[in-house]
């Protein structure tokens, strides 16, 4: 499948009959690895390099202009304007020769909010991946496909409005508006060019690159991905990948990069069922997640998926450099999180890699303390990934330096190799809760196979024999969570905090004080239904039945790996 920018530029050298579509077709089949397809046509001789680079214009100029549709789309279909305003500001835009964006002219004159400006980026950058997705299944004589399938009056006029259709023509007023003084082009604007150009400029165009950030060694840091992605600074490495700072060109938007290790998506089929899959996860938008934006291949066999960026440490950070936390901080933390897992468990979403290093501490709007969860989508790839090799869906293993899961917070059925369902997640939530109130792991090993093991046959201890002031009621909610037998725990993320709510909230809390009982008394019991189907999420989430399982074995363990460090981004 040809990239996303590669369709753009052959399609814009196809509309202006610069090379016949035989030799565009045949380069794009023989081009190097690496190799941009304008490169490749320069190289040969079918393109001259002022004509790659007025392409290449013509192809920035598009990527912005179908940038500026999709946020106009957003703005009426949230009623947040009408078209009247819409085509004002294009008009607007088009005088300003494409210097300002529809966002900043409707900030400026009052009609959009701050806050209303970043919810509509954010869902900006989700229906450009989705955009870019459709433009790469079609391929090079797909061009107009994507507005043929739009719906409805309203995309049409949006449509026409922007003037995306013209900016494939290279002598089209637009362009030379672009081109011209003082347009988005023009020479004094180098950093414009830099922001717009949709790939990493090369010396074989004649084009210039900013240098990369000062300092930094890694290969990928000043390089552009997928067209979009200007890499600002690596922020670290986790078992799943690498993590980079990173600007999305076209909106200006600091978002972070993972780029995923190369044996998460081993072939064609993977790299379907990872779009699909993190696709799925982007639609699903809560506060106290970080939004997934986009995910594909970039350029040489890349495969990144773009994210919000949430400055902050994780909690695996602040208990290692604090210890444990104050009871009501801990359930403060706890809360927001199940929240965030009860809303993904209600849309057929699973975790199965929550842990303290996966929850990031930040700030919210308000400067009151805020809860992130990451990597929602991004462990189920692993699973299924494992699974087709024969690992078993479950299994702690490492695949050419694969991570798919983490010993110290994974359920008895999940360490055991079997099917996990949502109530594997509330078990990795009872090993958190254990963490931030005693700021230990219920179990101590030298090993992963030796957590795997204890985690399904040990009796994990209570929070309170490490810390003697816990009340009796956060024993119970803790070993609840933590029952070998998901049937024995919770039922959904709900149930829990509708009993914190019950039992562990104000007076309650302080009613159940004192040393905590050595006698474990049952727990509350509120009706509060478990997500509907969760259980049948397709590949790796169905449901054992309890008969067919055998937490006593620890047969299949993989092969001893130390605990993998994921590294959040830290402020910008």
């Amino acid at each position: 499948m040809a990239s996303y920018s590669d369709i753009l530029f052959g399609r814009i050298v196809l509309k202006n009959r610069l090379v016949p579509q035989a030799q565009v077709e045949a380069c794009l089949r023989q081009k190097g690895p690496g190799q941009s397809l304008g490169e490749a046509l320069v190289e040969r001789g079918l393109l001259s390099r002022s004509q790659a680079r007025k392409v290449q214009r013509a192809q920035a100029l598009m990527q912005f202009l179908r940038a500026e549709k999709a946020f106009a789309r957003i703005l009426y279909e949230q009623r947040l304007v009408d078209l009247a305003t819409l085509q004002r500001c294009f008009r607007r835009q088009e005088q300003e020769r494409y210097r300002v964006r529809i966002g900043q002219l409707l900030l400026q004159e009052g009609r959009l909010s701050p806050e209303q400006l970043e919810q509509v980026v954010d869902r900006q950058l989700v229906v450009l991946a989705e955009d870019t997705g459709r433009i790469e299944e079609e391929g090079l004589l797909g061009a107009g496909a994507s507005e043929e399938q739009e719906q409805g009056q309203a995309d049409e006029a949006v449509e026409r409005l922007s003037g995306l259709r013209e900016a494939e023509d290279l002598e089209s007023s637009r362009m030379k508006s672009a081109v011209g003084p003082r347009g988005l082009f023009d020479a004094p604007s180098r950093e414009a060019i830099r922001r717009t150009l949709p790939f990493r400029p090369a010396a074989s165009l004649g084009a210039e690159e900013g240098p990369p950030a000062s300092g930094e060694k890694d290969e990928l840091v000043g390089t552009t991905i997928a067209s979009r992605y200007r890499i600002l600074a690596k922020v670290g490495e986790g078992g799943m990948g690498t993590v980079y700072k990173a600007e999305h060109c076209l909106m200006e938007k600091i978002v972070a990069l993972k780029v995923l290790h190369p044996a998460l998506v081993s072939n064609r089929g993977s790299l379907d069922r990872f779009r699909q899959e993190i696709r799925a996860a982007s639609r699903f938008q809560h506060k106290n997640v970080v939004q997934i934006y986009d995910a594909g291949e970039g350029e040489g066999g890349i495969f990144y998926m773009a994210m919000e960026f949430a400055a902050g440490d994780t909690l695996e950070e602040v208990i290692r450099r604090e210890g444990a936390l104050t009871i009501d901080r801990a359930l403060a933390y706890f809360r927001q999180t199940l929240r965030a897992v009860a809303e993904a468990h209600k849309k057929r979403i699973i975790h199965r890699d929550l842990k303290s290093g996966n929850l990031i501490l930040t700030r919210g709007k308000d400067g009151l303390p805020l809860v992130k969860v990451m990597d929602f989508g991004i462990a189920k790839i692993a699973f299924d990934e494992q699974e087709a090799l024969g690992a078993g869906p479950g299994l702690y293993r490492t695949q050419e330096g694969i991570v798919t899961g983490t010993p110290q917070y994974m359920s008895p059925e999940q360490a055991s190799g079997e099917r996990v369902d949502h109530r594997s997640d509330l078990y990795s939530l009872g090993v958190i809760l254990f963490e931030m109130l005693t700021g230990e792991l219920p179990f101590r090993s030298d090993t992963p196979m030796g957590y795997l093991g204890k985690h399904i046959v040990e009796p994990p201890p209570r929070p309170s024999s490490l810390r003697p002031d816990l009340p009796p009621v956060l024993d119970e909610v803790v070993l609840r969570l933590l029952e070998k037998s998901p049937d024995d725990r919770y039922q959904s993320a709900d149930q829990v905090l509708a009993d914190l709510d019950v039992r562990c909230s104000g007076e309650s809390l302080l009613a159940s004080g004192g040393p905590a009982s050595s006698r474990r008394r049952p727990a509350l019991t509120v009706a509060v239904e478990p997500p509907q189907d969760v259980g049948a999420v397709d590949a790796s989430a169905g449901t054992v039945p309890p008969s067919s399982r055998t937490p006593g074995s620890t047969a299949g363990f993989g092969a001893a790996t130390p605990r993998p460090t994921v590294v959040a981004p830290p402020p910008p």
